[in-house]
């Protein structure tokens, strides 16, 4: 009898027990052995309650899109050591979902998610991955990922810390557009180009360290930026985009490290930023960049240490002077000068070297870039 009893006060520990495990649904680990059976795993009563999610083994984008349409409270979702295969979109298509990548809208508008680790293997991670997911507030992009898609991050308002690795090669606009939050961006060494829009209404960003090996930074990288005050170019840098500190009433100085100035647009920067900002520069560059029509517009350029730097003018050669009068452009004391007058496009409109102090050439009324040896100039 007493043997009943004790099979009994046992079983019915064991069946608290099982009620309590299926009650408590709020955290889940899952290892697969077929990717595309997770939504075989996870109790259909438990996708309104599941906030933490471990995930491992081989899965694919079903899986994903499980995750997205159904576990719509989730906050915690580590998928670490799982390894996404690729997968047809529809049984006998052509067209495939493909290996190692988080494809396009995959993990969008998940709105209480917090936190997620993204599988070690990953490679690409697609367009609007995490669009509009508004609580997560830190993210870490594994070594080994080439490629970011078109607003992957974007409008992620929770979002204070973000890592981006060197191997990132390939980077869409828009990436974290609208992160209001985002307060740290480490890239890693190895990374070539800040996208355009990369850090478009990052109004919390106060300071961004570029790694040394960036070759591009395209247009209006970091509109909206408010609180920097300062940008250091690379030495590595060939080009700028156009309105690369649009609305960054903050920024104070820029420094570049290329001894060959970078490409520009005379739209890469505000009319306004030539007089506000000081551009500092490798002293041995000074030709290169008084030689380009719009990094020669900054009125205060320097050495790398803030020590102004001007080419000093010839004994009785007077800075040069330039104005629109009458339907021609007057250049006083221009003479044995060899100037270049460019509209605002950057295009080199003429090119001369008059031998009187005074010479008019008949261009209409506009905005022009006048290049000299001794300066540049803007005349109306």
């Amino acid at each position: 009898m007493k043997q009943n009893y004790l099979f009994l006060f046992l079983l019915s520990l064991l069946c608290a027990t099982s009620v309590v495990a299926q009650s408590d649904g709020t955290k889940r680990e899952v290892t697969l052995t077929e990717a595309g059976t997770l939504s075989q795993q996870i109790p259909e009563g438990e996708y309104a309650t599941l906030q933490q999610l471990t995930l491992k083994g081989d899965i694919n984008q079903h899986d994903i899109t499980f995750v997205r349409k159904n576990l719509t409270e989730l906050q915690s979702f580590d998928f670490a050591e799982t390894r996404i295969l690729r997968a047809e979109r529809a049984t006998g298509s052509d067209t495939f979902y493909p290996a190692d990548t988080l494809f396009d809208y995959a993990l969008e508008e998940m709105r209480k998610l917090q936190s997620v680790k993204l599988p070690t293997s990953l490679k690409a991670i697609g367009v609007k991955a995490f669009y509009n997911d508004i609580a997560l507030t830190e993210i870490e992009i594994p070594e080994g990922v080439t490629s970011l898609g078109g607003y992957a991050f974007a409008f992620c308002k929770g979002l204070k810390r973000a890592t981006v690795p060197g191997t990132v090669k390939r980077v869409e606009s828009y990436v974290f557009l609208g992160c209001v939050a985002l307060e740290e961006i480490s890239l890693g060494e190895g990374m070539t180009k800040i996208g355009g829009d990369m850090f478009n209404g990052c109004k919390s960003l106060s300071k961004i360290q570029l790694p040394s090996t960036i070759e591009t930074i395209e247009a209006q990288s970091f509109k909206g930026c408010v609180l920097l005050t300062e940008l250091t170019i690379p030495a590595t840098c060939q080009q700028v985009g156009i309105q690369i500190l649009r609305d960054c009433p903050a920024m104070k100085v820029i420094t570049s490290l290329a001894t060959t100035a970078p490409e520009a647009s005379t739209k890469s920067f505000y009319p306004e930023q030539f007089d506000d900002i000081e551009l500092r520069i490798p002293a041995e560059a000074l030709l290169s960049y008084l030689d380009s029509p719009v990094w020669s517009l900054f009125k205060r350029t320097c050495d790398l240490n803030g020590t102004p730097l001007s080419i000093v003018m010839p004994h009785g050669v007077t800075t040069p002077v330039a104005l629109w009068q009458a339907g021609c452009l007057h250049i006083a004391h221009a003479s044995g000068l060899t100037i270049a007058v460019y509209d605002m496009a950057g295009q080199l409109l003429l090119q001369d070297t008059p031998a009187g102090e005074t010479v008019s050439y008949p261009l209409p009324q506009g905005l022009y870039i006048v290049q000299t040896p001794y300066g540049t100039l803007q005349a109306l």
